[in-house]
């Protein structure tokens, strides 16, 4: 690592040293960049953005979790050394032991921000209280076949997505009755497609329509936008399960998107299409995709053409350690009627157990025959369908 990160044991001095290093002498810039990224345009934003970078560089106080997870992307420091990232990412969890975040109001957390990204409870909800989820369950129940969506408020003139329901033969991802988890990173390759977020009315409420939903989506250069059909978000701020519309992407050509979508960060990075070996393909088969030392995205719900390879998940060992060998991880992978599993190579994700990156070892599928599987792993539900 270098010298002059080393010597930084505070996060807030590590994220001083990182603005220095991307030239970021004061804060003007970051803080136009923020506003930016997160489409706020007031005065009043750009002010508060000024007073929290301010603070966060002083030690003051420490940024929220979605600002920590924006300020990585506007630094760009996923795409520095590897020690680098484990500093920042231990730094940061060390600082929200011992103090929780605080934020001026224009820049808080907001909309859908704070909505949960775990499995739901039989028994309690995200913040362990029963109360508010038998209303929440009993509505969602009923409005899970509703057939609306609610987007962006704000569209600009600029933004001119390609809705992918309209072209022929694109790949679908349905959704319905399910739940839908938002996507911080989506790695794909071209032709493939992944639910990236899920947006939801009202508490309890039906989501309007997705014409409407289309209308507030960013364009992309990395790909298409379509229609997943309705199931359901665990919100804290609605006490459990709510109505929600799935948003999904089709990638059609290399390259990186980073936006903001229903107040949450998104990173979405497309690869070149391989047409990877399928024979022999099982557990300890040849590996078709390596992410040896790149992140790791788990993938809720795939689309794939056979012959097509993607990796689904990454399994993790203890917090920091190396993962588990490819034949313990082979081990636990249920049998697939549609495909065969291979290693990917150890790569890393984030984890919120472990306060931010960690080894894990990537779960590749590789698809061979016309069908679809619903299953999981390592606790998490992958739905996989494979087209001809």
């Amino acid at each position: 690592m270098q010298g002059k990160f080393s010597k930084c044991v505070e996060w807030h001095t590590l994220f001083d040293a990182l603005c220095l290093e991307r030239g970021h002498l004061d804060n003007s810039r970051l803080a136009s960049a923020y506003c930016s990224f997160t489409r706020k345009s007031t005065q009043s934003s750009y002010e508060t953005a000024l007073k929290n970078l301010n603070n966060w560089r002083q030690g003051v106080h420490a940024p929220s979790r979605r600002n920590f997870r924006i300020l990585t992307l506007l630094l760009e420091v996923e795409g520095m050394d590897g020690e680098v990232q484990e500093l920042w990412n231990r730094l940061y969890g060390d600082v929200q032991r011992r103090r929780p975040a605080v934020e001026e109001e224009g820049n808080a957390e907001e909309g859908d921000a704070g909505d949960a990204a775990d499995p739901p409870s039989a028994t309690t909800g995200t913040s362990g209280r029963r109360s508010g989820w038998k209303p929440a369950i009993a509505a969602a129940v009923l409005l899970l076949g509703a057939a609306s969506f609610v987007g962006l408020t704000v569209a600009e003139d600029w933004w001119r997505p390609v809705d992918a329901s309209k072209l022929p033969g694109a790949p679908r991802i349905d959704m319905t009755g399910q739940h839908i988890f938002n996507r911080e990173l989506t790695v794909l390759k071209v032709g493939e497609s992944a639910v990236i977020h899920g947006k939801r009315g009202r508490c309890a409420e039906q989501p309007v329509s997705w014409e409407e939903t289309f209308q507030g989506l960013p364009n992309l250069s990395t790909g298409v936008w379509s229609n997943g059909g309705v199931g359901y978000r665990v919100s804290r701020s609605c006490g459990g399960p709510t109505p929600a519309r799935a948003v999904v992407f089709t990638a059609t050509r290399p390259g990186e998107d980073r936006f903001m979508l229903y107040e949450d960060p998104v990173v979405i990075r497309v690869e070149p299409a391989e047409a990877p070996p399928v024979a022999d393909a099982g557990p300890a088969g040849p590996t078709a995709i390596d992410r040896a030392g790149q992140p790791v995205a788990w993938q809720p719900s795939v689309v794939a053409k056979v012959g097509e390879a993607i990796v689904v998940h990454g399994k993790r060992g203890r917090c920091g350690e190396p993962p588990p060998s490819w034949e313990e991880v082979a081990g636990e992978l249920p049998t697939l009627s549609i495909g065969a599993w291979s290693d990917g190579g150890v790569g890393h994700r984030y984890s919120d157990a472990c306060g931010g990156d960690t080894p894990v070892r990537a779960v590749v599928f590789t698809a061979t025959r016309a069908g679809q599987q619903r299953l999981r792993l390592f606790g998490d539900p992958v739905d996989i369908r494979v087209e001809p």
